[in-house]
């Protein structure tokens, strides 16, 4: 009877356990993307403050990172195509950034317009200077939430 109960009791642990891990790997899969995003974007601005040659020239409108929305996604591009506006333009990527398919990007806020459905910060050399969306960023800030979709 004793060892009955002690396999239940095993048993109970185990399926507790095993419930809980797959909820635990979507933990640590968020908080690994919270962490890659912030990584990026501390890498994008490093290769303004380095002014990173990009193609064969330094890029005038400097390197950005635009987190999408609807995508899921964010890019990693250099704004060579139009300087002026320091946003992203076709052509400009460097590199794409998929979200696991269980995460989503599920707002993004700007202190000043609220939510929209896509972010650009964008650091031109050499000092950097920052611009959000096109604007310059001094009274501006920003924020991303991922989460665990469903």
């Amino acid at each position: 009877m004793e060892m009955l109960i002690v396999l239940g009791i095993i048993a109970l642990f185990s399926g507790l356990i095993m419930m809980n891990y797959g909820g635990q790997n979507q933990r640590l899969r968020l908080r690994t993307t919270a962490q890659d995003a912030v990584g990026d974007l501390r890498r994008v601005q490093n290769f303004s403050v380095s002014t990173r040659i990009e193609g064969t020239d330094v890029p005038n409108g400097g390197y950005g990172i635009r987190f999408d929305k609807a995508a899921n996604s964010y890019i990693i591009f250099s704004d060579t195509s139009d300087p002026a506006n320091k946003i992203f333009d076709t052509g400009e990527e460097i590199e794409t950034k998929l979200l696991n398919s269980d995460l989503e990007i599920s707002d993004i806020n700007i202190s000043s317009l609220g939510s929209v459905n896509a972010l650009e910060v964008v650091f031109v050399p050499p000092d950097p200077v920052t611009y959000i969306n096109a604007s310059n960023a001094f009274d501006l800030s920003a924020t991303i939430t991922f989460r665990i979709k469903g």
